[in-house]
């Protein structure tokens, strides 16, 4: 399992699978971030709750990754690669990774992980 005390990670998506990141890495001590496109009204009480986690969050307006400096990004299955952001972070060579390998880097050396992967059939798997 990889550490990420004093890590800054940046969350992008603050639905359930991104607060569920979020709350994951707070609690294995990283200084985490959260991002959502959405705007501080329509995620009025995410931001109150993660603000009451001491959690800055970024709505509405991307943050600046040069001054935010994240030592990882994490994002949502629903994220394309091809937002700015993303590309941005590309650019700086700040690693993107998505949940599902966050879980993996996340999970006890003794449990085995597997995945099933693709387009289709994994409703019916």
């Amino acid at each position: 399992m990889i550490s990420f005390v004093g890590k800054r990670v940046l969350v992008m998506g603050l639905a359930r699978s991104g607060m569920a990141a979020i709350s994951a890495l707070h609690k294995r001590g990283a200084k985490v971030y959260g991002y959502d496109r959405k705007n501080p009204e329509q995620l009025g009480t995410i931001i109150k709750t993660l603000s009451g986690m001491g959690i800055d969050v970024f709505a509405g307006q991307e943050p600046c990754l040069g001054i935010l400096c994240p030592d990882l990004i994490i994002i949502s299955p629903g994220i394309s690669l091809e937002t700015g952001l993303v590309m941005e972070a590309a650019r700086l060579e700040i690693p993107v990774i998505g949940e599902l390998e966050l879980a993996f880097r996340l999970k006890s050396p003794e449990v085995d992980m597997y995945a099933i992967t693709g387009t289709n059939g994994k409703t019916t798997t």
